[in-house]
């Protein structure tokens, strides 16, 4: 017999702390663009990652010097789906969020 187990998950936004202050992402659930920020500054930020349910890379950009206190990403031909979303900062910390495209 076959156990089948579904994870639903709703959220407005999501924010993950890494450091002082938290990163986050909005909107949540989104369609064309999601915006990342930190009350921080980017300037630690070295790489965004934006992996799909089954761990296959969908987005991936280096970053250097940034001035801009957000940072939008396209996600716009991305399928309906749940994602998730690595930041790698310059000092090798990984944090991990996850959007919803709808």
């Amino acid at each position: 017999m076959k156990t089948i187990a579904f994870l639903i998950l709703s959220f407005i936004s999501i924010a993950v702390f890494g450091g002082e202050k938290p990163y986050r992402l909005y909107p949540n659930p989104c369609s064309d663009f999601v915006y990342l920020t930190n009350d921080d500054g980017l300037e630690k930020l070295k790489q965004v990652k934006i992996f799909d349910s089954i761990g296959k890379l969908q987005y991936n950009k280096e970053y250097s010097d940034i001035n801009n206190p957000i940072i939008s990403l396209d996600i716009q031909d991305f399928p309906a789906g749940y994602y998730y979303v690595h930041l790698i900062q310059v000092n090798g910390t990984v944090n991990t969020m996850a959007i919803q495209v709808k």
